[in-house]
């Protein structure tokens, strides 16, 4: 079974997302990234940290399978993308990226060569997006 980033855009094999997401013990897991959807920006985002447990159960009320369901799913691209890496696991391609709107607008786009491609909300800063990259999305690259 494919695991769906949302509705509208294409899916990530369910067995992919395994290999992505080690198992850990819970005094390794990062704190939750939110806990209500306001504190995402796209439906994506919310269903990224729901997915891999890094949000509550309860974004996802009414138990279909998406969190945030109301949550808009469009890419943002405004400002300049100041950082990126890539990385090849197996037969997938995954991209972080940062980008810069202004000294106080800094977000997150991730991105895989199967579909997944979701932006974040807005950091204070360069290094807070630095910092919630790594302690999220990190797992891509390694």
């Amino acid at each position: 079974m494919p695991f769906c980033l949302s509705r509208a855009l294409r899916c990530v094999p369910l067995s992919l997302l395994f290999v992505l997401a080690a198992p850990a013990k819970a005094q390794d897991l990062p704190p939750y990234a939110g806990t209500r959807c306001i504190h995402f920006a796209t439906q994506q985002e919310a269903q990224w940290h729901y997915y891999m447990g890094t949000a509550p159960a309860s974004l996802d009320d009414d138990r279909d399978g998406y969190a945030c369901d109301l949550l808009t799913t469009a890419i943002r691209e405004d400002g300049s993308r100041i950082f990126s890496n890539q990385a090849n696991r197996g037969n997938e391609r995954f991209t972080l990226e940062v980008w810069r709107v202004n000294a106080t607008d800094v977000y997150l786009r991730i991105k895989s060569s199967s579909g997944m491609d979701f932006t974040t909300r807005s950091f204070p800063s360069d290094r807070d997006a630095r910092d919630h990259m790594r302690t999220y999305y990190q797992n891509l690259l390694r």
